[in-house]
């Protein structure tokens, strides 16, 4: 047997590759609609109570400026819920989560307390940034992610 015909699956071998391709899509896809759920529901913490929010992460920023966060927020998460490419806006997602560390670390109101809700914060931001960027990479593998694994259109109809 030769190194091409060894490398061809089975019939048995290629269901099971299309059955595991096929769950890592599906988990890609629940793990993405989870983000979207999250983000929208943050967002709209954010736009409805800016200075319950302001005072959960004790950032010292004006009511105004919270609700324009949370519009992006939740744009984000309707974004990702809506778009073909969500590594695009996943990634758009962790860009803004930077942008929010840089706010807290700058604008927090310096108490003992205010200190320790501001880290909590940083910390909760930074593992919704990991949870992003990995949710962004199994979106670029994902066969539906992929333009050469869109199936042709027949001519049957």
């Amino acid at each position: 047997m030769d190194s091409q015909t060894a490398a061809q699956p089975t019939g048995a071998e290629s269901m099971d590759v299309d059955a595991r391709a096929e769950q890592r899509r599906r988990d890609t896809e629940a793990l993405v609609r989870g983000i979207a759920w999250l983000s929208i529901a943050i967002g709209a913490a954010e736009l409805l109570a800016p200075r319950r929010t302001r005072h959960a992460v004790s950032v010292g920023l004006a009511a105004w400026w919270m609700r324009l966060r949370g519009l992006r927020t939740v744009v984000g998460g309707v974004a990702l819920l809506v778009a073909d490419d969500k590594a695009r806006w996943l990634h758009r997602r962790s860009m803004a989560n930077a942008l929010d560390v840089v706010t807290l670390l700058r604008h927090h109101d310096g108490s003992a307390g205010a200190r320790a809700r501001n880290a909590a914060g940083i910390v909760a931001i930074g593992s919704l940034t990991a949870l992003d960027m990995t949710a962004a990479r199994m979106a670029k593998q994902s066969p539906a992610a992929r333009p050469d694994a869109v199936p042709p259109i027949s001519a049957a109809g």
